[in-house]
């Protein structure tokens, strides 16, 4: 958390940089759809939160979460400034213990925010979340991937390893990873994101894991 607060100042013009063309294609995989009740986990400076907002209108919500409260602070400027407020709100907490009852939410997104936990904190947070969808509810994932090999990602986990406090992203197999706790893929492609492999993935409940 304590990273994020410190490059706050400076992460809006990185996300737009590095993250504008990913985040718009996972949101267009996402078909957020009017009347939606929609969560995203890791929020940012809240980009993806204020599209989604457009997009369920006056009937839905997006709900966004996160553990950094500078980020928290930076999307609620956005959203006040791009959206109407009335249909978002920003909880700061942390993901691995997602402050909602059952069965609450039509689609939660995360971007480039899964692979920022270990494996068995990853398998936890993929369970509460299959608790607060909605039966036949949907999660999308935009993460770095480990399913193909390239030389940037090499070099990537090469300053990871050596530098795991500053660079915290793991490449994961997310495909996988949904489909062992129980998701059945409804969507999904490999990418290149300035050398690096990502994936794009939706997939539905098929069963509750909690």
């Amino acid at each position: 958390m304590a990273e994020y607060d410190r490059i706050s100042g400076i992460y809006s013009v990185l996300e737009e940089s590095f993250k504008s063309d990913s985040r718009e294609r996972i949101l267009d995989m996402m078909d957020v759809q009017y009347g939606e009740n929609v969560l995203e986990i890791g929020v940012g400076t809240g980009h993806s939160m204020a599209r989604m907002a457009e997009q369920v209108g006056e009937e839905g919500s997006v709900c966004g979460l996160d553990i950094s409260p500078v980020m928290i602070s930076k999307a609620k400027e956005r959203l006040v400034k791009t959206c109407d407020h009335g249909r978002t709100d920003l909880i700061l907490a942390d993901a691995l213990s997602i402050p909602f009852s059952e069965n609450v939410f039509d689609a939660v997104l995360m971007s480039f925010s899964l692979e920022l936990f270990h494996e068995e904190d990853r398998r936890k947070l993929l369970g509460n979340i299959s608790r607060v969808l909605k039966p036949r509810g949907r999660i999308c994932v935009l993460c770095l991937s480990s399913r193909s090999k390239s030389v940037m990602r090499d070099i990537y986990e090469t300053i990871q390893e050596r530098f795991p406090d500053h660079i915290d992203c793991v490449p994961i197999d997310v495909v996988e990873e949904l489909e062992s706790m129980g998701y059945t893929i409804g969507s999904h492609r490999e990418d290149v994101l300035y050398g690096l492999p990502v994936s794009y993935a939706c997939a539905h409940i098929k069963r509750h894991q909690y």
